[in-house]
């Protein structure tokens, strides 16, 4: 199988306070020639790419996708306007906030479409790690204090990596996932359906934007 190596290096601005911490980055961003791939599960790659072709929309960096959410919310949250990589570089600096992922290279299986067809896994739970980055040594040597994990899945790795303990006294936030399927565990949700019922007009969107304002502790007008 083909092993895909992270593209981006760690954004650490300095003095920073807190860091956002993912798992690794959608094919799109990872694979910058087809040809460039090697393995068994070339022809699925293949497949997923024709389908999920890297467009304008799409930036180098993390969560650069234009189906992830993420720089979407942290716009609407912060008033601000987070569509290129010079955008979000400078709102990191000025907020303090690093970046990185917890995985530095992996494997991604493949899953049964049918009994004649099979595609690439491209979930977290399809990647098989072959070197995680050293992100606990990265919190010490900068001393930071808050860290907001994408997914429960990071969390976890995270803490599985903490053989020191760097982790206690620091905070660590489980932020709700910036992937559009979340949506639909989202909608599931007790407080959710609630405010729904209120109103006809909220989303997953807007109930996405509220937990991210608290988390990140900015008051909701």
């Amino acid at each position: 199988m083909y092993i895909e190596t992270h593209p981006f290096k760690e954004f650490i601005p300095k003095n920073t306070k807190s860091l956002i911490v993912g798992s690794f980055p959608p094919i799109k961003l990872t694979i910058k020639d087809i040809d460039d791939v090697d393995g068994e599960n070339k022809n699925l790659y293949e497949k997923y790419l024709k389908v999920n072709k890297k467009t304008e929309d799409d930036i180098e960096f993390y969560y650069g996708s234009k189906e992830n959410l993420f720089w979407k919310l942290m716009s609407d949250v912060f008033g601000k306007n987070l569509s290129s990589v010079s955008s979000i570089k400078k709102f990191l600096e000025n907020n303090l906030i690093g970046m990185t992922d917890i995985i530095e290279s992996c494997k991604r299986k493949s899953t049964k479409v049918n009994q004649e067809e099979r595609k690439i896994n491209s979930l977290d739970n399809g990647l098989i790690v072959k070197e995680y980055r050293d992100v606990i040594k990265t919190i010490k040597e900068n001393d930071i204090r808050k860290i907001y994990c994408t997914s429960k899945y990071v969390s976890k790795k995270l803490k599985e990596r903490d053989s020191e303990r760097v982790l206690e006294n620091r905070e660590i936030v489980v932020l709700f996932s910036p992937s559009p399927v979340a949506s639909i565990w989202i909608s599931k949700l007790g407080d959710f359906i609630k405010k729904k019922e209120n109103d006809p007009d909220y989303n997953t969107g807007k109930y996405r934007i509220e937990k991210y304002k608290e988390v990140f502790g900015i008051k909701s007008c």
